[in-house]
């Protein structure tokens, strides 16, 4: 399967040279590969710059970036934008992939998962197995819910649910969009990706947590929910994640999620997760 890449990444240059590596040893390479400098103040522009081959570097002014809400509209525009790209160039593609700035996916990364995708017509999006720094066992996980920082798309599920969604929480609104339409969502084991720095920890624990508190509040999730969830993050490592989520629940005035694909998944969610207590 030929697949374009997308990377998009903000002051990630501590990160990024394990990234740009792990990508060039992939052993299925991509077609067309959009590296994009979403307003850095570090060196990541340089490094991305730097690349060549099948690379192609771009950069965004912004001064300021949410790590939820900002997100997911660059992640739309610029996935448009390798789009086009690869239509101007005459490249073909079956599959689109992202890998962020603090992701280094195994060497058979795509190989594997490009397998998986032609071995089952009905899997739309999927992701290998995630492991934090240090760590030798995956992260634990729901499996038919793939990480959104080392995801491939397959086109006609990408064109089934009108690209990428320019919303918080972008990766839940696609695998519930992808999902309603009859796609298969999985994380495919025997292959992984080394998430850099430990999940929910970007900027800080607290203001990572913040963040997630808010994308809850607009997925619609209830405050019980909310409460429950900061209450076990406060009771565990980095407490402070427990008051950056309620805060980011409480503080959020940005709306809801108009999707009612999207409220039904999370209410029924939510159904579950009371009744196990």
């Amino acid at each position: 399967m030929d697949y374009l890449l997308l990377t998009v990444a903000r002051d990630e240059a501590e990160h990024l040279p394990q990234v740009l590596a792990a990508v060039r040893q992939q052993t299925l390479a991509p077609t067309l590969w959009l590296t994009v400098d979403d307003g850095s103040s570090d060196t990541t522009g340089e490094l991305l710059r730097g690349l060549d081959g099948a690379a192609i570097f771009e950069r965004r002014e912004h001064p300021t970036r949410d790590i939820g809400f900002h997100w997911g509209e660059v992640l739309s525009q610029s996935a448009a934008r390798l789009m086009a790209l690869a239509d101007e160039r005459g490249v073909a593609w079956d599959v689109l992939a992202i890998v962020e700035g603090d992701a280094a996916p195994a060497p058979d990364y795509f190989a594997t998962l490009a397998a998986a995708l032609a071995e089952d017509p009905q899997l739309g999006i999927v992701s290998g197995e995630l492991v934090e720094p240090g760590a030798e066992q995956p992260v634990g996980h729901r499996r038919d819910i793939p990480w959104g920082a080392a995801t491939l798309y397959r086109r006609a599920c990408l064109e089934d649910i009108h690209g990428f969604s320019p919303t918080p929480s972008h990766e839940s609104v696609e695998i519930v969009l992808a999902q309603a339409r009859g796609w298969r969502t999985a994380i495919v084991a025997g292959t992984r990706f080394v998430h850099l720095r430990p999940m929910g920890s970007a900027g800080s624990w607290y203001r990572g947590h913040v963040e997630m508190g808010r994308a809850a509040r607009w997925l619609g999730l209830p405050l019980s929910f909310a409460a429950a969830k900061a209450l076990r993050l406060t009771l565990g490592r980095h407490p402070t994640r427990g008051a950056g989520y309620l805060r980011g629940y409480l503080g959020w005035r940005g709306g809801r999620c108009e999707l009612p694909e999207v409220h039904a998944v999370y209410r029924r969610r939510w159904r579950e997760w009371w009744r196990r207590g």
